[in-house]
């Protein structure tokens, strides 16, 4: 709600966890809005939560690359499992087929929350903490 994409709201919420500051975390994830580039494909709020993965494993376990894989897979698929996919257009034609049956007065209030596709963002931030906690 501050300006940012989705990639970004949700690579911004732990930024400084990683030892990274703020102006580099809102550049380095920008391009992956509106999935990835604007092109519909992957959702952004994913392409940012599997960027933490690699520090969500200590690094000097003897199958690091695998563990991380699956931590990512394993977000990836729950995720999809929510939401029903993890392609970008698919989710924000989902929100805005959500918001057919709402009152054209009620609809316009709500509609900005969910063009911003805030759901995603929310549940996407709600596993990089579970990731960065060991949960």
């Amino acid at each position: 709600m501050n300006g940012y994409n989705c990639s970004q709201a949700v690579f911004i919420a732990y930024y400084d966890l990683i030892k990274m500051d703020k102006a580099t975390a809102e550049k380095v994830v920008l391009g992956l809005g509106g999935g990835v580039g604007g092109s519909g494909e992957i959702c952004g709020t994913i392409s940012s939560m599997s960027l933490f993965g690699g520090f969500a494993v200590n690094s000097t376990e003897p199958d690091y690359k695998s563990l991380v894989y699956a931590k990512v897979k394993h977000n990836v698929d729950e995720f999809s499992k929510t939401f029903g996919g993890v392609q970008c257009r698919y989710l924000k034609s989902a929100s805005e087929a959500r918001m057919e049956n709402t009152p054209a007065a009620e609809r316009e209030k709500k509609y900005y929350n969910n063009r911003v596709c805030i759901e995603y963002v929310v549940e996407s931030a709600r596993r990089v903490g579970k990731m960065l906690l060991g949960k």
